[in-house]
Formats: C-alpha cells, structure tokens, sequence
C-alpha cells in the first residue's frame, strides 16, 4: 500500500511549485550568505558616517544584538575596528585642530576622557622647553634635588663652560665719563610749549635768537658765573659736556606759592642765586659738606611758565645753621625782606635782575636722564626724603681707609693705585683659586674670568672726583 506516500511526495511538490511561483527572484538569486555580507558593510557604512571626528583614543561601545543576523553585523564591525591603528597620544604645549581621519572608525568618542597636560613647576633654575612624550613625567624641583655634592653652593644643574675653549666673546666696559663728555651727539632743540611741572629739566636763553646759558667748569671747581653760548640752539652736533653745562633742572620748593629754584645738571649741588650785590645772578654751592659747614648757602625760586617766558625771582631761601645742625639736615628759611624781580640779559651776556625782565626762550632737555622704566617697572612715585649730614663724620678720603684695612689674603690686589702688573697678577691667581675651589663642587663661576678682569680694568680706570664726602 504505497498511497500515503505518493500523496506525500505530490503534496511536497505542489507546495514547492506554490512557494516558486508567488517569489519576485529566481532561486540562485537567494543566498544567505551574499544577503548577510551585504548587510553587514551596509550596517558598517551607517555607523561610520555617524562618526565624528575621532579623538586620540578609541573606545567599542558594547551594542546587544536583536537578532542572528545583528550579530554577525556587530562582530564583523569589530573586525572592521581591529583593522584600524590605534592613535598614539601626543602631549602638545598649544591647542591644535584635530584633522580627520582617513580611515573609518567605529565607536563614538568617550565623553570623560581628558588629555595629560604638564604641570608647571616652581624652580630656582632656568625655564626649559618641554619635549613632547608619549608619557609624561614630572620633573623634580631645585628644592627636591638631592644629587648636589656635600658643600655644595647648589650650582651643578648649570651647563658648565669647557674650561679649555677658547673664549669668543670680547668684553668691555663703558668709556670714563671724562671720555664720553669729549663725544658729540645730534641733538634737537624744541621749546617747551607747557608751563614746566617738578624736577623738569631745560635751557634757556634769549627768544628769537639761537643763544644759550652755560656754566663755565675747569680742574674740578665751579665758576659762579653764568654766560651765553652765542647760537647753541642752531647746532646739531654738540658734545656731551657743552650740552650738560647748557641743561638745568626746576626743583618744587613751595608748591602752595609755586616757588621752584633752578639747579645745574652737571654740578647738582650748585643753584641759582643772587650774588652779595643784590643784582647779579650767580651759581651757589647749596648741597655739599662745605656748605653745610660754611652756612652760605642760599638760592633763588621762579614761577616758571611756558616758552616764550619771563622769569620772575619771586622768593630767596637762606640756609638755617641752628635748625640743620638740629635735624642733621639743609635747612633753609624763606627772607622775609624779598622783593620780586625780573631776569634780564645784558647786553654784555650776564643775567641780572631787574624790574623789567628779557622774555627767554625754555628748551627741551637735549640729553634725557630720567630714570628708565626698567628700574621702575611699578612706576612707584617718587617720594622726598631729607638729606642726612653728620657733623661728626670724619673727614678725608674714607674709602682709602677701608682698603687700608683689607687683610693680607686680598691686600696685594690693591697694593698700588690704578693700572698695575703687580695688583694684576695677585687678582689674576685669587680668580685661579675661586675657580678651582668651584671645580671640585661641579660648579663654576657665571662668566669666564675674562670678564671679571676687564671689568676689574674697567672700574680702575676711572678717578672718582666727589663733591661731597657724605
């Protein structure tokens, strides 16, 4: 009885036919395998576009599968994200722009994860640039250094000098003064075309005309007399000792009154006053050791205004022996008796006073000598302070007598006055044993010793001349 069968077999062969016709594809064109590989790059194309920029770390984020077929999508991403190179982390001293990368890449970028940065350390020595690393580590300050030598001045982290190179560098020091006041300059004359204010500095002479009041110096000593450099204001090229002599400073007696005295810029101690006759305007010793002794000392004030100006001596300020002597001190009263006057310039090139002034022309300084910003960065305010004078104070050259003093391990480097062989040699052997005693620590002095015996030449070269021993 073979029916069942035969009727199992039609019935097969009926449900095949059925399921063939009802198809939009030919049966080779339904394979597993093509339809899940292009599933799969079709999956990875969609993530990849979904991509941002990618970060120096990677990171898989972890998708559950839903089904069969998601699970061969998720594995073979994987694969795709093992293909890549893994980035290697830079540590960088500036923010850049991330550019994008030519590969795709899977994951999204982590939300927490942050770049190592250096972190700045407080130290004592010079500031190095860093070298970007893969892993950064910390760099020990001077102050956990432990690998200076016993003894040691904490100077072996320099970069020493190879002490048998050949030094390159030429060394020298500023010209004397004597020399630099032999030297010319250009120069610009321009008016003052503001009333002057506290401690400017000027000249002046006759208006419309290019003369100029100077002071006149030989062999260290001052002459009172003022005089006029006839067309100074006309020259471009003046040396620097004509164009000092020339240069005057207002110093703010009595701002109430607007009194200002007028002092020299060459000679500080020195300011204009009026001579023993009552007429003539002459220089004065206010400031130095020998003024305070002598009691002579005596000045002039002004109430200055712009250029073209006159001068009008409106006060006269005497010196006070009993209360300088008191507050060890320059004390100087005002003279009760002044009357006001007006400078005037003779004909024969004096100034005198008068009641019917020249009107004078006030120049810009020509040299500036106000303090740089470098030694002020603050700009601080400058504030007054009294003079000191000792009465007691000993008299004579002091310094001369420290060095008199010296013991015999430094002496012979100052044995004889300036330039000298002998002083030479015993400074050039004291350098010899600083160095080797800085050697055997790992260490050395900051410049080679050239430069410290130029600069030894350089300060021996220069006679001091002071006019005032306090």
């Amino acid at each position: 009885m073979k029916k069942p069968m035969i009727l199992v077999i039609l019935t097969g062969i009926v449900l095949l036919i059925a399921t063939v016709g009802c198809s939009d594809v030919t049966p080779a064109e339904v394979t597993p395998t093509a339809n899940i590989d292009a599933t799969v790059a079709a999956r990875a194309k969609e993530l990849v576009a979904a991509q941002p920029t990618p970060p120096p770390m990677v990171v898989v984020k972890e998708v559950t599968p839903t089904s069969n077929i998601d699970a061969m999508v998720e594995a073979r991403a994987k694969e795709l994200v093992a293909a890549q190179p893994t980035p290697t982390p830079v540590v960088v001293a500036k923010e850049l722009t991330p550019k994008p990368a030519t590969e795709p890449t899977i994951a999204s970028a982590p939300t927490d994860t942050s770049v190592p940065t250096n972190t700045p350390v407080r130290t004592n020595g010079p500031l190095l640039k860093a070298t970007p690393k893969e892993v950064p580590t910390a760099t020990p300050s001077e102050e956990t250094r432990t690998d200076n030598p016993p003894d040691s001045l904490g100077l072996s982290d320099i970069v020493l000098r190879d002490p048998n190179a050949a030094v390159l560098a030429d060394f020298n020091t500023p010209a004397p003064l004597a020399d630099k006041l032999t030297e010319t300059r250009e120069v610009k004359w321009t008016e003052l075309t503001i009333p002057p204010i506290n401690l400017t500095r000027f000249s002046f002479g006759e208006a419309a005309t290019a003369d100029l009041i100077v002071l006149t110096d030989a062999a260290a000593q001052v002459d009172e007399s003022l005089h006029v450099s006839a067309g100074l204001a006309g020259e471009s090229t003046v040396t620097n000792d004509l164009l000092l002599r020339s240069m005057f400073q207002f110093v703010e007696i009595s701002p109430a009154t607007g009194q200002y005295a007028i002092y020299s810029t060459k000679h500080g101690n020195y300011a204009v006053d009026v001579a023993d006759d009552g007429v003539r305007l002459v220089l004065r010793d206010v400031r130095s050791v020998n003024a305070y002794f002598a009691g002579t000392g005596a000045f002039l004030t002004f109430s200055p205004e712009a250029s073209p100006t006159k001068l009008i001596a409106n006060g006269r300020y005497v010196f006070d022996a009993a209360q300088s002597a008191a507050d060890k001190t320059l004390a100087f009263d005002a003279d009760p008796r002044w009357t006001d006057r007006e400078v005037v310039l003779t004909a024969g090139g004096s100034l005198r006073l008068a009641d019917a002034g020249t009107f004078l022309a006030l120049y810009q300084s020509p040299i500036a000598l106000e303090i740089p910003s470098d030694f002020n960065p603050e700009s601080q305010p400058r504030v007054e302070n009294n003079e000191y004078y000792n009465p007691a104070a000993e008299e004579g050259d002091r310094l001369a007598a420290s060095i008199d003093r010296l013991t015999s391990r430094y002496s012979g480097q100052v044995a004889s006055k300036g330039i000298d062989k002998g002083t030479l040699s015993a400074a050039q052997a004291m350098l010899q044993e600083i160095d080797a005693a800085l050697a055997s620590q790992g260490s050395q002095t900051r410049y080679p010793k050239e430069f410290y015996v130029t600069l030894r030449d350089g300060m021996l070269r220069r006679m001091l001349l002071v006019e005032e021993s306090t």
